[in-house]
């Protein structure tokens, strides 16, 4: 059995079982990953006022809630899922501090703020850029959202590419498609406020 698949099974029996033996094994296994997330986002929640030490305490807890949300139909590895995960965590602590969301690798993704002003090579992103908006996206319920962004921000074609192209590949119209863009844009704003990954649209 493959790591991911193995993964994909633990975690399942947390989620299902409350099995406290997969738990234990996935925290063996990526309590690392979640410690070092923590720790690049350690001195801006400290500057916040946020006690990090207890933040530190709540990673095996983290793997747990991963656990608990994880859906393996969504073809993204376990540790993807973790470290975005906690990447959301982190983020949404500083926004509760009303903290400006801080841009840099990591924590760019959160041009969703500005994106639809954004430049499309401004939004040539790394990997893990791409899976943690992709993640955010999942969590809506109009699946449309996520295949519209993909196709604006993040299309192999070159530049940004038009509504009306978009429309036609999603099977609506430009309007819709930029109504769908929108409200998709004000649920993920308000995502951001908020520690609850599942919503609306």
């Amino acid at each position: 059995m493959s790591a991911t698949a193995e993964d994909a099974k633990l975690a399942k029996k947390v989620k299902l079982e409350s099995d406290e033996h997969s738990l234990k094994q996935l925290i063996e296994k990526h309590s690392c990953l979640c410690y070092n997330i923590l720790q690049k986002f350690n001195s801006r929640l400290k500057s916040m006022g946020i006690n990090t030490d207890d933040l530190f305490k709540e990673k095996d807890y983290l793997v747990y809630k991963a656990a608990c949300t994880y859906n393996p139909e969504k073809k993204v590895k376990f540790s993807t899922w973790l470290g975005n995960y906690t990447r959301y965590y982190c983020l949404t602590l500083l926004s509760k501090k009303n903290a400006p969301i801080p841009v840099d690798e990591e924590t760019s993704t959160f041009y969703l703020n500005k994106i639809s002003e954004s430049k499309h090579q401004e939004l040539e992103a790394t990997e893990n850029v791409k899976e943690f908006i992709s993640f955010l996206l999942d969590s809506l319920k109009d699946k449309r959202a996520k295949h519209i962004y993909m196709l604006r921000y993040f299309s192999d074609s070159g530049p940004k590419m038009t509504w009306k192209k978009i429309a036609k590949k999603v099977g609506v119209s430009s309007q819709t498609a930029i109504n769908i863009h929108n409200r998709a844009k004000r649920i993920l704003k308000n995502k951001i406020k908020s520690k609850e990954i599942n919503d609306n649209v």
